[in-house]
């Protein structure tokens, strides 16, 4: 909790250097500022330290699927930590790390959001696996079963993963505040489609 009540002010950085010029080889490090990564002929490929999720595979999904609130909803219904890793690697494309820590994610929100969830999108929505309400409200506001997960599962995420949507500057299906999103230049390592 101490790292992350400080995560405004923290200058980290993740940062790549391929090693070699085929650019499928890379390292992956963390720097305390982007001054720094980039002395060190790394490009940043998030703010923040490197975690779980930093891969650039990982990244690709997160490119890939803007909406990964449904696909990985979907996993979580699996209800066992072994079938929800399966689906999230299988189904979704994590990697290993990247998935047991989207499992963790999922196990530890059903346990601490449930009640929430159910309230807001009731108890045979969720059941069915239909919550399909909005993400926010007219304010922006994360509606409560979103908050929830935030709130509860949200900081130890971010802290193993490393890589979000929001620090890699990918904009996703459940609306954020501008200054949320952090600009990163993807185009260095990879060509759009």
């Amino acid at each position: 909790m101490r790292w992350f009540s400080t995560v405004e002010t923290n200058t980290d950085v993740c940062a790549l250097r391929f090693e070699h010029d085929s650019l499928k080889e890379y390292q992956l490090e963390t720097f305390s500022s982007i001054n720094e990564a980039q002395a060190a002929d790394f490009l940043v490929t998030h703010k923040g330290h490197c975690g779980t999720c930093s891969s650039l595979s990982n990244l690709a999904i997160y490119l890939k699927n803007r909406d990964l609130t449904t696909v990985v909803r979907s996993c979580g219904r699996k209800r066992n930590a072994k079938k929800i890793k399966t689906c999230l690697m299988n189904d979704v494309g994590f990697d290993e790390p990247c998935a047991e820590t989207w499992t963790y994610n999922i196990l530890h929100t059903t346990d601490h959001c449930k009640s929430i969830c159910i309230k807001h999108y009731g108890f045979w929505n969720v059941l069915r696996g239909k919550m399909d309400l909005s993400h926010t409200d007219e304010q922006g506001n994360l509606n409560p079963c979103l908050q929830c997960d935030e709130n509860t599962s949200g900081p130890g995420f971010k802290y193993v993963a490393g890589r979000t949507r929001r620090n890699s500057g990918i904009i996703s299906a459940i609306h954020r505040q501008p200054e949320e999103i952090s600009f990163v230049d993807h185009s260095l390592y990879f060509e759009k489609e």
